[in-house]
């Protein structure tokens, strides 16, 4: 072993096993299927040297004993990539969605219903703090991966002051939504996923401790496959110890993360410390083979017409630029900052041809934005995050089918960030622009709830 290298932490009792083949075999529940290179740092402090404090909570969750309530039936993806179609779709499964509450029609709405599913016991609270453990199982081009992550409350800290880092720019409408929400329901209705880096694969041997064990709960939504068990007591300061000189970076979530921290500042000024100092956060493993980054892609929209063929040409100066003809694939050679853009009758591929200066040139999404859409279309960043001009997909089929059928005026298809860029942004202190990464599988909503009761 290098004098560098630490030993893997040792789980001492081997969980009982239930299952000669763990994660198969149960009940299973089916549901439908920088703008410019930003400078701005953070107020990182170099002494600091352990995350903020990773403790269990007392969740509160759905009654799973109630024959109405079934995971097909009550799940959701996240608020964020839900149609207004699906959102309803979801909703007329049952009252007892959970998109009724985390996407509501009106604040008042969301606050009613979960008073109400709570005196009605359509949600629970449990006896103790705990941790939850997750194992999602998903396939990726033939690969079959499981992503392990544990759910708890994570100390609340300004970015940079206690290990925690943010990786993404955010949008102030989506906080001022979600800070409202979390006013009219008094709690966290999903958690911020964070990941940290422990290369020993700890973690990983902690969840194949309980892959034996039958969890409490296991659902199926988009193709993926997702299992949750109560981490044993034993387990948590052995845990917590695993997490305490680790950083921590958002990895989705980054406004829920912020509109926690608001909350936060509101009610110590109102009532002084309590449950809101600490955020609803699902911890990861960057180092883990189940970890995967896709990239999001752009759409533009028609409410300013652009001249593709003079913007190609004031971006020749930075970019090698190749006619696809009908192709929207990368070529096998083509750099992990290089896009495709993608009009009704075309494909054309930018590979940037200057000299890179920063981490920050290795990232497609920033190189777009500086190198093409502000200075060949001639976009600023007030546009950029206006909501006016771009809309974000990680479909490459979608963001394709949208400029074919005349819906958008053009996409541009990006490749993923590599993890090693994603290492090195989040240690800078600066910040990506804004949906560079899309973290795969996303987090399902409704396994869990914190709320401050």
């Amino acid at each position: 072993m290098g004098a560098n290298k630490r030993p893997r932490v040792d789980w001492t009792t081997r969980a009982k096993p239930v299952s000669q083949t763990p994660l198969e075999g149960r009940t299973r529940a089916k549901s439908p299927a920088c703008s410019t290179l930003f400078s701005t740092h953070l107020n990182l402090n170099p002494k600091l040297k352990i995350m903020p404090k990773f403790t269990p909570l007392p969740f509160f969750g759905y009654d799973w004993t109630r024959k109405e309530i079934t995971p097909d039936h009550v799940l959701a993806p996240p608020y964020d990539v839900l149609s207004p179609g699906e959102r309803q779709a979801l909703a007329d499964k049952t009252g007892h969605n959970v998109v009724n509450i985390d996407l509501p029609r009106t604040y008042e709405d969301a606050a009613s219903l979960i008073k109400s599913w709570i005196d009605s016991r359509v949600l629970v609270r449990r006896e103790k703090p705990v941790f939850l453990l997750q194992a999602t199982e998903y396939e990726v081009d033939g690969r079959k991966l499981v992503r392990w992550g544990v759910m708890g409350g994570m100390q609340l800290t300004p970015y940079g002051q206690g290990q925690v880092y943010p990786h993404e720019k955010t949008y102030p409408k989506a906080k001022e939504d979600r800070l409202a929400l979390t006013r009219a329901v008094q709690g966290q209705l999903s958690p911020v996923f964070g990941v940290f880096d422990d290369p020993e694969l700890n973690f990983t041997a902690l969840g194949e401790e309980m892959s034996g064990v039958q969890p409490e709960i296991v659902a199926e939504l988009d193709e993926c496959r997702h299992s949750l068990w109560v981490l044993p007591e034993k387990y948590n300061q052995k845990f917590s110890e695993l997490l305490a000189d680790k950083n921590v970076f958002i990895a989705d979530g980054h406004h829920r993360y912020e509109t926690a921290l608001a909350y936060k500042e509101e009610k110590n000024r109102e009532q002084g410390p309590g449950p809101w100092d600490y955020v609803f956060t699902y911890l990861s493993n960057i180092s883990s083979p189940g970890l995967e980054i896709f990239p999001y892609h752009r759409v533009l929209s028609r409410n300013r017409e652009f001249d593709f063929r003079e913007a190609a040409k004031k971006a020749a100066q930075f970019f090698e630029i190749r006619d696809l003809g009908s192709s929207t694939e990368f070529p096998d050679n083509a750099p992990a900052n290089s896009f495709i853009l993608v009009l009704a009758d075309s494909s054309t591929l930018f590979i940037p041809s200057f000299e890179s200066r920063d981490i920050f040139d290795g990232i497609g999404s920033h190189v777009l934005n500086q190198f093409f859409l502000e200075t060949a279309l001639g976009l600023t960043d007030a546009d950029l995050s206006s909501g006016d001009f771009l809309s974000y997909t990680f479909s490459a089929k979608l963001a394709k089918e949208k400029v074919r059928q005349g819906d958008s005026q053009a996409a541009f298809l990006l490749k993923p960030v590599p993890m090693e860029v994603m290492r090195g942004v989040c240690s800078s202190g600066r910040v990506m622009p804004r949906k560079s990464t899309f973290f795969y599988p996303k987090l399902p909503t409704g396994l869990a709830f914190y709320l401050f009761r």
